[in-house]
């Protein structure tokens, strides 16, 4: 045999074996193919945002009878039966409120009390005052009034930002109170 055919032989032998093997040479050629990113995002807000504002402030008090209240509307309206008012500032609370959206909201309002404690003033101490009554007015048709056992009411906001004004109403029983009271309201918002 000629060596010319031998290397033929070999040759066509190790074609074959490639081509049996499966092996694919590397192809050099550029892919076609393109790459984009985007960013997915967003933002969580509670929807709600309150901040304290004013105090309910009664001031000064003189009850002239037993069975006896003082009040002080949403709007800072004040009135007495069996009492007056002797100085200091007679004032609605107010806490800043904003609404993410016009929804219906829940309010829940707590602090008030049947009995308030006391703290003596001038000297002296006597008798009991309650804070049977909350009204909370604000974005909505008509203020929304808590008793103390009224766990919460619902309202239809017509406004996402504005002040809640808050009123409340002092009673006492037989014995004429004298001292200073205290008590903190908390007034929850929730969709």
């Amino acid at each position: 045999m000629s060596k010319n055919r031998v290397i033929s032989k070999k040759v066509a032998a190790g074609a074959m074996l490639i081509a049996l093997s499966g092996f694919v040479p590397k192809v050099t050629k550029p892919a076609h193919a393109a790459t984009a990113t985007i960013t997915a995002s967003g933002t969580f807000s509670s929807g709600i945002k309150m901040t304290a504002g004013n105090n309910l402030r009664f001031g000064v008090i003189v009850a002239t009878g037993p069975t006896g209240k003082v009040s002080i509307d949403t709007a800072g309206a004040t009135s007495t039966s069996k009492a007056f008012f002797n100085g200091g500032t007679q004032k609605q609370g107010s806490i800043a409120f904003q609404a993410g959206a016009s929804k219906n909201i829940d309010i829940t309002v707590t602090g008030m009390k049947n009995t308030l404690t006391l703290g003596t003033f001038g000297g002296a101490k006597t008798g009991t005052v309650n804070l049977p009554t909350v009204s909370v007015g604000g974005p909505y048709a008509a203020a929304e009034v808590f008793k103390v056992a009224t766990t919460k009411n619902t309202a239809t906001l017509t406004s996402t930002t504005a002040d809640l004004q808050i009123g409340g109403v002092i009673t006492w029983g037989a014995t004429l109170p004298i001292g200073t009271f205290a008590t903190p309201l908390t007034v929850t918002v929730t969709f």
